[in-house]
């Protein structure tokens, strides 16, 4: 045998080994051919679609009916993606409420539909929502997680879950460091004033920042920070945080003097100890 045929034959033979390999591994592949459907979830789609946390695995939304105060009942989109190719036609987003993690009332919603319209890469999930009296101290939570339709196969857990809760309540500040930051340099839970993040956050030491500095409750119009942070946002300096403070604490000092006691955190990682204030 020339050295020709024995290189060859060597080969041949090592073909042969790692295709067997790999037919007794059994490795799944993704059918291209398959569509499916989640909710926006990387770098990209967040920059429209805002609310996927990658810790917990799901897109959080939420509604208030302070954002439409004159609106007896409102339709809301949930944003759904597709991952595969467009169609010319409307096709319907298979999806299941998981009721035994969800807390709904009764009458509390109405699902329109779910679909990636035509010629679409971004769907929607549509629910219609009454502005029912209970929402006024009560939180309804649904979770939804996507499925297969008769377009779409099941997409992966980790990005199918979806959370969405409503109100008639102080609507949640909107995520971003600034907003979150905000709260963390005027409320002192234990929290690092730069944390990025609303692990400490309390609809009660909300409503106190709002009553006491005099602010709307739309954070939209919040007043700026003085000094530019990474983000293009700012931070404020210690005179201004040590004024708001004065006026954050003397809040806390009359609602303590007459109620008797003092007013709680009731959320966040703070829950049932006091509000305070942060002074530099």
């Amino acid at each position: 045998m020339n050295r020709f045929n024995f290189l060859y034959a060597i080969c041949f033979l090592l073909s042969g080994l790692l295709c067997g390999g790999c037919s007794k591994v059994g490795i799944d592949t993704f059918d291209e051919t398959q569509a499916t459907v989640t909710v926006p979830w990387n770098s990209v789609d967040v920059r429209t679609y805002p609310g996927y946390n990658s810790l917990t695995k799901t897109f959080d939304q939420t509604y208030s009916f302070w954002s439409d105060p004159e609106e007896e009942t409102m339709v809301v989109n949930i944003p759904l993606k597709l991952v595969g190719d467009v169609r010319d036609y409307d096709r319907t987003v298979g999806y299941t409420i998981v009721r035994d993690s969800s807390r709904l009332l009764e009458g509390s919603y109405k699902v329109l539909n779910a679909v990636i319209p035509a010629g679409e890469r971004y769907g929607y999930l549509t629910l219609e929502l009454p502005k029912l009296v209970e929402l006024e101290d009560t939180t309804c939570m649904m979770e939804i997680v996507l499925g297969a339709s008769e377009y779409f196969v099941a997409g992966p857990p980790e990005y199918t879950r979806i959370k969405f809760s409503w109100d008639n309540q102080l609507p949640m500040l909107p995520s971003g460091s600034f907003y979150a930051r905000t709260y963390n340099f005027l409320i002192n839970a234990g929290q690092s004033m730069n944390l990025a993040n609303y692990n400490y956050y309390s609809r009660n030491a909300h409503k106190a920042i709002l009553a006491a500095l005099g602010w709307p409750w739309q954070a939209d119009q919040w007043p700026q920070y003085n000094r530019m942070d990474p983000d293009g946002y700012m931070f404020y300096n210690t005179a201004i945080t040590n004024a708001y403070y004065e006026l954050l604490q003397k809040y806390l000092d009359d609602y303590e003097q007459e109620h008797g006691t003092p007013l709680l955190h009731d959320g966040g990682l703070a829950i049932n100890q006091p509000v305070r204030a942060r002074k530099f």
